[in-house]
């Protein structure tokens, strides 16, 4: 559900593109956000295709090889409507895998799992000073009208990640 969202989300706010493009505006504009492989945007576009909700033609602009665009249709807008309640509608599930390895602790020692913490932490922190420059340049780049919600989805992710921050730190000092 996720990936096929996004590519008819993409195709809906910047009209017919590549496969290729498709991929660089995932890794510009969304990858602070969400998590997809780029290797998979080709596959759910010809399932998309497949399943008539894109249209794809071929470009041959006579230049170079011949490329295939894709733009979303009338049942790929119809869809992505669908897959876009079904995201807001979505009742909130938070998990941590790590907290399966405290609720093993008895199987490892206190070291192994305050070292791992320490690494996640230290990761964790990187990806912070990343995602806040990121912000800034995003947007710094956008049209006014989309700021406010550019601001809200950094954030969103900025709180949860000093919140994880914060735990790892106290989860350390108590295993100490």
């Amino acid at each position: 559900m996720k990936i096929p969202f996004y590519i008819l989300g993409l195709l809906m706010r910047y009209g017919p593109q590549q496969g290729y493009k498709i991929k660089q505006l995932m890794s510009e504009g969304i990858a602070d956000f969400t998590k997809i492989k780029q290797a998979t945007v080709y596959n759910n576009l010809e399932k998309l295709k497949n399943n008539g909700y894109v249209n794809s033609n071929v470009d041959n602009n006579g230049t170079g090889p011949e490329k295939i665009v894709y733009s979303i249709n009338d049942s790929g807008i119809t869809y992505f409507n669908s897959l876009l309640n079904k995201v807001l509608q979505k009742s909130y599930n938070a998990e941590f895998d790590f907290d399966g390895a405290l609720y093993f602790h008895s199987f490892t020692d206190n070291n192994t799992i305050i070292k791992n913490l320490e690494i996640q932490g230290e990761y964790i922190q990187n990806h912070l000073k990343g995602l806040i420059i990121n912000k800034e340049i995003t947007i710094s780049n956008l049209l006014p009208e989309y700021r406010v919600y550019c601001k809200s989805i950094f954030n969103h992710h900025i709180y949860h990640i000093e919140a994880e921050l914060k735990w790892i730190k106290e989860t350390i000092e108590d295993l100490s």
